[in-house]
């Protein structure tokens, strides 16, 4: 009977060591950080990258309220899945529009996913006030 359980046991952990570890992000949640060499203006204290795509509904709108938010401070960028695949792909961007606000170290301090609404708003403005004061 201790023979069974020891095999038993085994079997349960070497079955556990052959798991795939789990991937880095979360499917068709917005990153938690941006390596911002790979965007326009790395030097800004704020970044707002809007991931977008050609055939999505709702981007122009969102990019065109994104952009108005370009400042010395606030760099904006619109991430056409088109003309860049390899950063979408890169950070497994799977939702449109998705828009990513990382501070100058490129932490993610804010995200949404879809049309920008009220609350987005009082974020962004939080973030660019915050921004203005650095």
């Amino acid at each position: 009977m201790v023979a069974v359980a020891a095999v038993a046991g085994m079997v349960a952990w070497w079955q556990q060591q052959q798991r795939r570890p789990a991937p880095a992000a979360t499917p068709g949640a917005p990153p938690g950080s941006l390596d911002r060499s790979d965007f326009r203006a790395p030097a800004a204290p704020l970044l707002i990258a809007v991931f977008t795509s050609a055939t999505c509904s709702s981007c122009d709108a969102v990019w065109a309220e994104i952009a108005g938010y370009e400042s010395p401070n606030v760099a904006t960028q619109n991430v056409e899945v088109g003309d860049e695949p390899a950063l979408h792909s890169r950070y497994n961007i799977e939702s449109v529009p998705t828009a990513v606000i990382v501070d100058r170290s490129g932490e993610t301090q804010a995200a949404f996913v879809g049309p920008i609404g009220p609350d987005h708003r009082v974020v962004l403005r939080d973030l660019i006030a915050q921004a203005d004061h650095r």
